[in-house]
């Protein structure tokens, strides 16, 4: 068995309804016919995810633009995938955490190349920007993925929206229109993605606590 099958429209956002999905039939209507597996998909998603993050590591507008789309083609990777296994009946829990993994390194690698850019150099500082922007990206990940809130209603309801691509490309075009633009203002970007990241996964787990409380008091 192998890469795990994305429910369609589970998590969807615009970006993945109107173009990742729509792409990836064209390589699916292809692969579906060749003896390549859907975890080497998965693993050619993440060769196309390393690729766009480095265009983020001491970027310039023009290879932030390339970055940009590369991201592009790791998400319709990421989702050809998912219906290859389904049209292929290889549908595994190995290949969900696979497929997973590969979503969560490229958008840390992605938001690390960032801070490297954003704070220009090797110092004290970048270091310790970068491992909270990746942090918060992992730990984004693993809340959403791994340990979902008991109860979806309030602020993790809407946290739970924001489970796609669409903050992520909105991300990537205002990081890219910054450094374009008022490259002065990327470290104050990079602060808010920061916060905001750490601020959602903190507001999952204060609703799991939350829940373990209710249920204590309960019985």
């Amino acid at each position: 068995m192998e890469a795990a099958a994305d429910q369609p429209g589970s998590a969807d956002g615009l970006t993945d309804r109107l173009l990742h999905r729509p792409c990836a039939r064209l390589p699916v209507c292809l692969l579906v016919h060749l003896p390549v597996t859907p975890n080497a998909v998965t693993l050619a998603g993440l060769a196309l995810g390393m690729i766009a993050a480095s265009q983020f590591w001491y970027a310039t507008p023009h290879s932030a633009t390339l970055g940009l789309l590369w991201y592009f083609l790791q998400a319709v990777a990421d989702h050809a995938d998912g219906e290859l296994a389904r049209q292929t009946g290889q549908v595994s829990a190995f290949g969900h955490w696979l497929d997973v993994s590969v979503d969560t390194v490229t958008d840390m690698l992605i938001v690390v190349g960032m801070v490297v850019t954003a704070i220009s150099g090797n110092s004290p500082s970048t270091l310790v920007l970068g491992a909270l922007a990746g942090s918060g990206i992992l730990l984004c990940s693993l809340f959403t993925n791994w340990f979902p809130p008991p109860a979806r209603r309030g602020v993790v309801r809407v946290t739970l929206r924001l489970a796609n691509r669409d903050p992520v490309y909105i991300i990537l075009i205002g990081f890219l229109l910054l450094l374009w633009k008022a490259d002065r203002l990327l470290p104050l970007f990079i602060w808010i993605l920061i916060i905001g990241s750490h601020g959602y996964w903190l507001v999952h787990l204060s609703q799991r606590i939350a829940a373990s409380r209710s249920r204590q008091r309960d019985e």
